[in-house]
């Protein structure tokens, strides 16, 4: 029979190490923030009892942000790529998705023909 072990927690390694939750998140999101001792011990206790880090999609739901910008086309997905005023709307969405340090999704919605 197979042993269910849960995985860590931030919670479980702040209550093993006797430091707050914000503690040991800071740790992986605001370094700066603690001692290089401290942040060790945080990390060895993180591997030790298998904590991954945090996830990055629970983040973004806590962020309410989803990293991507979506692109609905109605027409075949190929259009997006022939017609020149698409590709110039396309490479804009593009570089402002770079500077936000986003990711660009395209979802074609038009109709086969």
């Amino acid at each position: 029979m197979q042993s269910h072990q849960r995985r860590g927690t931030l919670a479980s390694i702040a209550a093993e190490l006797g430091v707050s939750r914000t503690t040991v998140s800071n740790a992986y999101n605001r370094p700066d923030q603690l001692s290089e001792e401290l942040r060790d011990r945080i990390f060895r206790t993180a591997a030790r009892i298998g904590y991954p880090g945090p996830d990055p999609t629970a983040r973004s739901l806590r962020m309410r942000r989803a990293g991507a910008i979506g692109v609905l086309l109605t027409e075949e997905l190929t259009y997006a790529f022939e017609d020149q005023a698409s590709v110039e709307f396309m490479a804009g969405v593009s570089l402002s998705c770079g500077n936000l340090g986003a990711s660009m999704l395209l979802i074609p919605a038009g109709v086969g023909g």
